[in-house]
């Protein structure tokens, strides 16, 4: 196998032959949960489409079925669809696959689940192409960056949402074409009862955000990534001044941590408030070698299933003088 790649030690990226592609990635769920977010209509349309509004217009996951996506993003409307080859629940799923952005291109993609014990499953997906210029045509388009974005979107569903293997049941849009299914807020997602103390809670808020601004100075967009609800909303001092969601969010970091790692960017005055499932906290922020430039930073978090994500993230810096 040729072309193995770490990416950010999450996704795995392989090319085992001229017309493959095959990613894995491990989810801290067990194998049904993560089943259940591939197959049910309602759970796809808050991480399938890289933390952008995703309209589900025909999802029959059945051998013969048709599903077709539209995925809303900033950079235009993107549609996918295909036919479901094969569905055995909880473990196999073949289906093709084709992207408007490049007609009559037809891709074979074949899902595993490999249930790891201790509640994590191992996702592998092996994408089989017509031709070796198909596959790397897909692979410089994006492919597995909007790849590794949808599953920092998985990650943050199967933490805070009610188990899915138990969630409610609702219409799986056969034939019902243009039905909206929009991400569930963040709020809603955590009212699970909570029964930690303040101090904990601080402390694994104190050590999330540390783990930020770590991943930040190491120039690791994984690490920004991956404590963030996919629908997050960024405040930003640089235009636009209003993100939303995680590719948004991802978008807004993106020509920051370009520059490589950034060793001056440091964390001062940090002040948690921590109550139920809800927190904020405020820090200073500086940046740059010479701790020069300061920036207050403001987050709102959310507490689902014993862990807590950052929905809001503000940042603000005084006006210049005159």
């Amino acid at each position: 196998m040729s072309g193995v790649r770490n990416r950010g030690a999450s996704l795995l990226v392989a090319t085992p032959s001229d017309r493959e592609v095959r990613t894995e990635r491990v989810f801290d769920a067990p194998r049904e949960h993560v089943w259940r977010a591939l197959t049910d209509a309602k759970l796809v349309a808050q991480w399938w489409g890289r933390g952008n509004r995703l309209v589900v217009e025909r999802f029959e996951v059945e051998r013969g079925g048709h599903w077709r996506f539209v995925e809303h993003a900033p950079d235009g409307v993107h549609g996918f669809e295909g036919r479901f080859r094969e569905v055995s629940p909880p473990e196999t799923l073949v289906q093709t696959f084709s992207w408007d952005g490049m007609p009559g291109h037809v891709v074979i993609e074949t899902t595993r689940l490999e249930d790891l014990g201790d509640g994590r499953t191992r996702l592998v997906t092996t994408s089989l192409f017509h031709t070796s210029e198909e596959r790397d045509g897909m692979l410089s388009s994006g492919m597995t960056e909007g790849l590794e974005t949808s599953y920092l979107a998985l990650d943050a569903l199967l933490a805070t949402s009610p188990h899915p293997a138990h969630a409610e049941e609702g219409p799986r849009a056969s034939g019902e074409a243009g039905r909206e299914l929009s991400v569930a807020s963040s709020a809603s997602q955590a009212g699970a009862e909570d029964t930690t103390t303040p101090s904990t809670d601080e402390k694994a808020i104190r050590d999330l955000v540390e783990a930020w601004a770590q991943a930040v100075r190491d120039g690791d967009m994984d690490g920004v990534l991956a404590h963030h609800t996919m629908d997050v909303v960024m405040f930003d001092v640089p235009l636009p001044l209003q993100r939303t969601g995680l590719a948004a969010y991802r978008a807004a970091w993106e020509p920051f941590l370009s520059g490589g790692p950034h060793r001056g960017f440091t964390l001062g005055e940090l002040s948690i408030t921590a109550g139920g499932a809800a927190a904020f906290c405020h820090a200073l922020v500086r940046v740059g070698d010479e701790n020069d430039f300061a920036v207050r930073l403001t987050l709102g978090l959310v507490k689902a299933r014993g862990r807590w994500l950052i929905a809001h993230e503000h940042h603000s810096a005084p006006l210049a003088e005159g």
